[in-house]
């Protein structure tokens, strides 16, 4: 879902600078001196600026108040990473700075092979979609860090499955030079939100356990 919403928004703000190369074809050129510049048609940083303005709006506060009530009492994470090959950087690199920032934040994190012994085997799971836009140097990513554990259905309480209970995005067009440290400015951003909700989350037990 992710994938298609992203290229179907690139799509529209590439036909936007489309048309807006069109009317700037179709201006009349004015009189101009040696002394004055050509007109330039939009550029990729035009298209940077629209681009991220319009896919990052903030989760509206209801539903983050809600997402974030999911992680009270979290005793513990897996951590899955997937990147792909063209961001320049390493899954276990990316891996390791996340477990870092979890635990720095006071995060349990536990190997994957016995996310089974925590209650709801959470699993935080870090995602990267990268799609190169041409003909202008840049790629468009979407960055997804996103907690997974077992709930009950409110329609049949015994039946158990596994879902989405915390998650929040980044969408963004970036320059083919700067996409290493794109993909890894914004797992960084979306990891401490997450953290940052944790630690709300559970502030209550933090101060028990300091008044001990």
């Amino acid at each position: 879902m992710r994938k298609y919403l992203s290229i179907a928004l690139l799509i529209t703000v590439g036909g936007l600078m489309v048309l807006a190369g069109l009317c700037f074809a179709a201006k009349p050129s004015p009189m101009s001196s040696s002394d004055e510049k050509a007109e330039k048609p939009p550029s990729a940083d035009l298209v940077l600026a629209v681009y991220n303005r319009l896919l990052n709006d903030p989760i509206p506060i209801a539903y983050a108040q809600q997402q974030r009530d999911t992680l009270t009492g979290l005793e513990g994470v897996a951590v899955l990473v997937g990147v792909p090959e063209i961001a320049g950087i390493e899954t276990k690199v990316l891996q390791a700075s996340v477990e870092l920032s979890l635990r720095n934040n006071g995060v349990k994190v536990v190997d994957a092979s016995k996310i089974g012994e925590v209650p709801g085997r959470p699993t935080l799971i870090v995602t990267c979609d990268i799609f190169p836009y041409e003909p202008l140097p840049l790629y468009a990513i979407t960055v997804s860090v996103g907690l997974t554990q077992t709930v009950l259905l409110g329609r049949n309480p015994f039946l158990q499955t596994v879902a989405e209970t915390w998650q929040d995005s980044y969408y963004g067009c970036v320059p083919k030079h700067d996409i290493r440290m794109a993909v890894k400015q914004s797992v960084q951003e979306k990891v401490d939100v997450f953290c940052n909700d944790y630690l709300k989350a559970n502030q209550g037990q933090f101060n028990a356990s300091r008044t001990r």
